[in-house]
């Protein structure tokens, strides 16, 4: 199974604050964000410290992995999405979309 997933987010961003946001696929529940951001689950995206103050800085993150599934089983594939650094009460996330593709072997 190849599952595919961009992610639309905007920071609330601090001229001299770095904001850094990504995303994992998970396949149990409940969700747990418990990827790291250097796994091949994960997909992050950093706003630099040194960019200026900018109430609406957009990011789009993209990313991918493979799940290896039996034949004749389902499984259901969760998005999961956190802020590890910079945080704020007016970051949002605007939009996201996932992709499963079955490919036989």
């Amino acid at each position: 199974m190849l599952v595919t997933a961009w992610v639309g987010v905007v920071a609330d961003h601090t001229q001299g604050t770095a904001d850094k946001v990504g995303f994992g696929f998970e396949t149990t529940a409940p969700v747990t964000c418990g990827w790291t951001p250097d796994t091949a689950n994960a997909s992050v995206m950093t706003a630099s410290a040194g960019l200026g103050t900018n109430a609406d800085y957009d990011m789009t993150l993209s990313g991918g992995s493979t799940f290896t599934q039996a034949a004749g089983t389902t499984q259901t594939y969760h998005l999961s999405i956190r802020w590890l650094a910079g945080g704020s009460s007016g970051d949002q996330y605007e939009n996201s979309r996932m992709i499963c593709t079955f490919i036989p072997n």
